[in-house]
C-alpha cells in the first residue's frame, strides 16, 4: 500500500491518498483517458464486488435482463455458491468498452 500526500512525497498527514497494489494494476492497464473517466466517474468508490441486480441497475436494465445477459456471457460473473458476483472493473468495461481491464480474480 502506498499512502502519499497532494504533492506526492507522503511527508506530512495532510491531503492523503491511499493506493493499493490492485488499484495501481488497475490504472496501469488503462490508458491515460480511461483512468481519468474512472476516477471522474467515482469507480474507485464503488466495492469491488457487487451483485447481479445491482450491476443492473447501474446499466439501467431489470434485474432478469442481467442475469440473462450473465447468462449469455455479455457480463462476467464469478459464482459463489448459489451467489453471482460481478466487479466493478466488469461494470467499467461494459459501460467502456474495450480499453477496460479484463478480471481475472
Amino acid at each position: 500500500m502506498k499512502i502519499q500526500n497532494g504533492n506526492g512525497n507522503g511527508e506530512d498527514g495532510s491531503d492523503l491518498a491511499i493506493e493499493t497494489g490492485a488499484e495501481r494494476s488497475v490504472h496501469g492497464e488503462l490508458s491515460d483517458e480511461a483512468a481519468r473517466v474512472w476516477k471522474l466517474e467515482g469507480f474507485g468508490d464503488l466495492p469491488l464486488t457487487m451483485s447481479v441486480p445491482v450491476v443492473g441497475r447501474h446499466l439501467g436494465v431489470s434485474k432478469s435482463t442481467a442475469y440473462n445477459m450473465c447468462k449469455a456471457g455479455t457480463i462476467r460473473a464469478r459464482h459463489f455458491g448459489s451467489r453471482m458476483s460481478v466487479t466493478r472493473h466488469e461494470l467499467f468495461r461494459l459501460l467502456h468498452g474495450p480499453d477496460s481491464p479484463t478480471t481475472t480474480a
